[in-house]
């Protein structure tokens, strides 16, 4: 407390107040956004290359993975896709190269993790299907 009053000139309520406010402003901001970009006509084909990618291939690299699993969380985000976004956040993070190792148990290497990580990611977005 003291240091927020001494650096900043205000209390902890009052730093809570702001942060919260600031939070909501940030995320009206990110749906305003994200409503403008799929408004855009070739979101939709975006959304279905990346819909299909992510279901279908045998190889995604970790860069690859986390661009399209944008694509289908902004889609969420603004009711194109019905995909709940705390678990696509957490799919972003699971696919990352050490945590699919921390996973695993034992370091993987690029190109196993590369063909693992489509399984993951199906058995996420299709949860009832075997892979």
């Amino acid at each position: 407390i003291l240091t927020n009053t001494l650096g900043l000139g205000i209390d902890e309520k009052q730093a809570i107040t702001n942060l919260s406010a600031l939070a909501l402003q940030l995320a009206d901001l990110e749906r305003s956004f994200a409503e403008g970009i799929a408004s855009d006509p070739e979101f939709a084909n975006r959304l279905a290359a990346a819909k299909h990618r992510l279901l279908e291939a045998d190889e995604l690299t970790a860069t690859e993975t986390r661009r399209l699993l944008s694509v289908l969380r902004l889609a969420s985000l603004v009711g194109m896709e019905s995909y709940d976004i705390p678990t696509l956040d957490r799919l972003m993070i699971s696919i990352l190269p050490g945590m699919m190792s921390g996973q695993a148990g034992y370091r993987l290497d690029r190109e196993t993790r590369d063909r693992v990580r489509p399984v993951a990611v199906r058995r996420t977005l299709r949860p009832n299907s075997n892979n």
